[in-house]
C-alpha cells in the first residue's frame, strides 16, 4: 500500500483542487442523487397532490388494509399507509383477542385439571372395584 506524506493511501483516494491551487485528497462520501432521477419529478404523485396511475397502483384496497392489520408485524411494516386511529384501533383488538385467548387457556387448564382429577378418581375406582369383584367371589 502506497500513502503519501500525510499517510493517506494514495491509491483509493482521488485528489481535487480545493479552491486556492493545492491538491487535497477527499475523504467523505458525497451522494448526488438516483441516476436517471429528474428533479422535482414525483412518479407517484401530481403537483397538485393527487395521485397518479402508479400511485393509485400502489395504494392498498380496503382487503388489504384489513388483511394487514390482523398481523402485528405486517401492520408494523406497512405504517406508512395508515392513519394512526386505523393503527389504534386495529392494536386495540389484538390486544382485546390476547386477553380473550389467555381467558380461554384459563378457563381450559381449570377444567382439564377438573377432569384429570375425575378421571384419576375414577381409574382408583373401578381397579378397587375389579379388585373386588375377583377376590370377593372366592
Amino acid at each position: 500500500m502506497r500513502l503519501d506524506e500525510f499517510g493517506y493511501n494514495a491509491l483509493h483516494m482521488p485528489k481535487v483542487e480545493n479552491g486556492f491551487g493545492e491538491k487535497v485528497y477527499v475523504d467523505s462520501l458525497v451522494h448526488h442523487g438516483i441516476l436517471g432521477m429528474k428533479w422535482g419529478i414525483r412518479r407517484y404523485q401530481n403537483k397538485d397532490g393527487t395521485r397518479t396511475a402508479a400511485g393509485k397502483r400502489r395504494e392498498l384496497t380496503d382487503e388489504q388494509k384489513t388483511k394487514i392489520l390482523k398481523s402485528p408485524t405486517r401492520t408494523y411494516k406497512n405504517r406508512e399507509s395508515f392513519t394512526k386511529e386505523e393503527i389504534d384501533q386495529a392494536m386495540k383488538r389484538m390486544r382485546t383477542d390476547r386477553e380473550l385467548r389467555d381467558l380461554s387457556r384459563d378457563e381450559i387448564e381449570i377444567g382439564s385439571k377438573y377432569v384429570k382429577s375425575l378421571l384419576t378418581y375414577a381409574t382408583a375406582g373401578a381397579a378397587v372395584l375389579a379388585l373386588y369383584k375377583r377376590y370377593s367371589k372366592k
